[in-house]
């Protein structure tokens, strides 16, 4: 995970990898994310709006 680069260095956060990733790792990633971020002020409410919608897509099994 790193912080967003250019006009989105204050406004995103990027999440790669390195070698084959399963749905499952994406979502603990994003869990995991959604905790730090509530645990640093976050209305937990916006943090889980995230997690619900990377659910949503894996769900859908969209693949890019």
């Amino acid at each position: 995970m790193a912080g967003g680069q250019d006009t989105l260095k204050e406004t995103a956060i990027r999440i790669a990898h390195m070698g084959p990733v399963q749905p499952a790792m994406l979502a603990r990633g994003v869990k995991a994310l959604a905790r730090a971020l509530t645990d640093l002020g976050m209305e937990a409410k916006l943090a889980r709006a995230g997690v619900d919608a990377c659910s949503q897509v894996l769900a859908r099994g969209e693949r890019k």
